[in-house]
């Protein structure tokens, strides 16, 4: 336990430390309620004088719902006022024939005033301190160590916020994310020993554009870096454990394997059609952008268009290059395959990191020549084919 010249030190060496007055000698009852009514109001100027406190925490015990006093009590002062003082005076007074009260001084969390050292309840802290913020309990600052070397994890050096801790189970430090070794040796300590991952994953493509892509690949799956791990494909390492998982490392795989089989699962299964490179050449100036939106906007208003599920009078096909288009009829994850179109798509995508794919060309009208049910759930079951937005489609 901190002796009073202890604390004196730590408020010069450590002004944001916080700390409380530990009362014991209260009465144990299970008029909780009442207790703490007559704490901070008929007992407050009898034990306190005018310092009352700020905050009273009245400790219990609750077994099969009946709440318990423990005879303790935490009581929080404005940070100006010195609770050494304030506990030398108090301790030592009768409440009553029965109770005399004891007070010392101890430390609290500095966020939510909770004891977090161990000085109350026989040596068992209400709350227990952070590893990253030793001023700080765990509820108000959540630590978390790595998951293969145990180090406690450091929020600015392991790009780690302290909040993760509620979303992830399994978390690395900065050195064992890039550490193949180490990662090996906690999935080998992860007793989920299935072979292989039962999820099914779909098929984002026609057979048709899956050869495209293969063949714009070279005709094999292209091969990681030598610095790519397991930790770097999914970031949320539960993936890595979970069989049912896409992103399941297989028990008895090394960190290489399993870095080459997502690069052959990624071959096999392309997510996105690779468009035409004829874009490339186009410089995307503010005059084509404010050309494009002109005449998407004009036949929208001549046609009453609102949305893709509000089309007013938009004809559902149209032709072009003597080849029938329909249209999509909802949100959607098609581009326009006209290039200067795609070069606009291309160049607004990569200054908005992806918003612009996300929240404005889900809702353009597009057409497209593919068979198939276009209200179908699986772009994979409509055929190869080209789209065109309503501003191309017409010109």
């Amino acid at each position: 336990m901190e002796t009073i010249n202890d604390l004196d030190e730590a408020r010069v060496s450590q002004p944001a430390t916080r700390y409380g007055i530990l009362m014991t000698g209260l009465p144990v009852t299970k008029k909780y309620d009442k207790l703490l009514n007559y704490l901070s109001n008929k007992y407050s100027a009898k034990i306190w004088g005018r310092t009352a406190p700020i905050k009273t925490e009245l400790l219990y015990k609750s077994t099969n719902g009946i709440i318990k006093t423990t005879g303790e009590a935490i009581f929080i002062f404005k940070e100006s006022l010195d609770e050494i003082h304030i506990a030398r005076c108090s301790d030592g007074i009768r409440l009553d024939k029965c109770h005399t009260l004891n007070t010392r001084v101890i430390k609290v969390c500095k966020t939510c005033n909770t004891d977090i050292y161990g000085q109350t309840d026989c040596g068992n802290a209400i709350e227990t301190v952070s590893k990253i913020d030793s001023d700080s309990c765990r509820s108000c600052v959540p630590d978390k160590l790595c998951c293969c070397c145990a180090k406690v994890l450091d929020p600015v050096n392991d790009n780690f916020s302290s909040n993760i801790s509620c979303i992830y189970k399994y978390i690395s430090c900065k050195s064992c994310r890039e550490n193949i070794e180490e990662q090996e040796k906690w999935r080998n300590s992860i007793q989920i020993h299935d072979t292989e991952s039962s999820y099914k994953e779909p098929k984002y493509l026609c057979d048709e554009a899956i050869i495209r892509e293969k063949e714009l690949m070279g005709g094999k799956a292209p091969v990681s870096e030598d610095w790519v791990t397991p930790f770097m494909i999914s970031y949320s390492t539960e993936l890595l454990v979970d069989p049912k998982s896409n992103k399941y490392w297989p028990y008895g795989m090394s960190g290489r394997d399993y870095v080459a089989l997502q690069d052959q699962i990624r071959f096999d299964n392309p997510m996105n059609e690779t468009p035409d490179d004829s874009w490339m050449d186009i410089d995307v100036t503010e005059e084509i952008l404010e050309d494009y939106w002109k005449r998407m906007l004009a036949i929208q208003t001549e046609f009453n268009f609102k949305s893709l599920t509000d089309i007013g009078t938009l004809p559902t096909t149209m032709s072009k290059d003597d080849k029938s288009y329909r249209l999509i009829p909802d949100t959607h994850g098609f581009t326009c395959d006209d290039p200067t179109c795609q070069a606009i798509f291309q160049k607004q995508n990569d200054l908005d990191g992806g918003c612009y794919a996300a929240l404005i060309v889900t809702g353009i009208p597009i057409y497209t020549s593919r068979t198939g049910d276009l209200t179908s759930e699986s772009v994979s079951e409509l055929g190869y084919g080209k789209e065109y937005c309503l501003a191309c489609i017409v010109k």
